[in-house]
C-alpha cells in the first residue's frame, strides 16, 4: 500500500467545496484508488463526514470508513456499563441516518494501540479486488429483466420506464451503459432501488457505480398493411 495523508477537515466549515479547495485534498483524491475516511468515535458520524463521503462518491472513487479512537470510547463504555455492540449498532445507524446510501464498510480501529488495524487492512485489500470487478452482458441483463419483472416501476403520467439493455463499459469506476425509454419516467425512488439492488446482487459495497443512460425509445411495429 502508498498510504497518502491529507489534512483534517476543519470544524468551522460544512462546505466540503471550500475544505478540498484551501486544503488541496481534492487534487490527491484524485490520484488514488481508495479513500478511507476517518470518523470519531467520540463525537459521532457529523455533516462534515457526509460532506466528504459524498465527494468520494462523485470523484468516483473506492470507500472505507474507519472509526477511530474506539479504545478511549470502549473505555468509556465499561465505566459507564454500557454495550460496545450496541455503541457500534447505533453509531451505524446514525451513519445511516445522515447518510442514507453510503454502504462503504466499516472498521472501528484505534491508531493508538493499533486495534482492528488488521481488519482494516484486509478490508482495503477487499475492496481493491471489488473494483475490479466485471459483470458479464448476460449477468447483467438478466439481473434488470428479474428485477423489472418482479417490481416494476411506479407510472408516471401512464408511462413506465423500461430498460431495455445493460453493458458495462468500464472499471474503477464501475460504468455501466444502459439503454432505456424516457429518463424523466424513471422516479428517484426506484433509481436508488435499481442501485441498491445491484451493490447487493454484485457485492459492490464500497465501490462507485456511474450509470451512463442512453434514451432508445422502442420502435412500435405497424401492421403489414400499412
Amino acid at each position: 500500500f502508498i498510504l497518502v495523508d491529507t489534512a483534517g477537515v476543519r470544524k468551522q466549515t460544512t462546505d466540503a467545496v471550500e475544505f478540498f479547495s484551501s486544503v488541496r485534498t481534492n487534487a490527491a483524491l484524485k490520484k488514488v484508488d481508495i479513500a478511507v475516511i476517518l470518523l470519531d468515535s467520540l463525537t459521532g458520524p457529523t455533516e462534515i463526514d457526509k460532506n466528504l463521503i459524498n465527494e468520494v462518491s462523485r470523484l468516483g472513487k473506492g470507500c472505507i470508513l474507519a472509526v477511530n479512537k474506539w479504545d478511549i470510547a470502549r473505555e468509556r463504555l465499561a465505566e459507564n456499563g454500557k454495550n460496545p455492540e450496541k455503541f457500534q449498532q447505533e453509531f451505524l445507524e446514525e451513519l445511516r441516518r445522515i447518510c442514507p446510501f453510503c454502504d462503504a464498510p466499516i472498521v472501528f480501529i484505534s491508531a493508538k494501540t493499533h486495534e482492528g488495524l488488521e481488519l482494516f487492512l484486509n478490508q482495503i485489500k477487499s475492496l481493491q479486488k471489488r473494483l475490479q470487478t466485471q459483470i458479464t452482458t448476460g449477468a447483467l441483463n438478466r439481473f434488470f429483466q428479474k428485477l423489472q419483472l418482479q417490481k416494476p416501476p411506479t407510472s408516471c403520467h401512464g408511462k413506465h420506464f423500461k430498460i431495455y439493455y445493460a453493458v458495462q463499459k468500464e472499471q474503477t469506476p464501475l460504468t455501466l451503459k444502459i439503454f432505456c425509454n424516457r429518463l424523466v419516467w424513471l422516479p428517484q425512488a426506484y433509481k436508488r432501488f435499481l442501485e441498491n439492488s445491484l451493490r447487493t446482487q454484485f457485492k459492490l459495497s464500497g465501490c462507485p457505480v456511474v450509470w451512463d443512460w442512453i434514451e432508445k425509445p422502442k420502435r412500435e411495429v405497424l401492421p403489414e398493411n400499412q
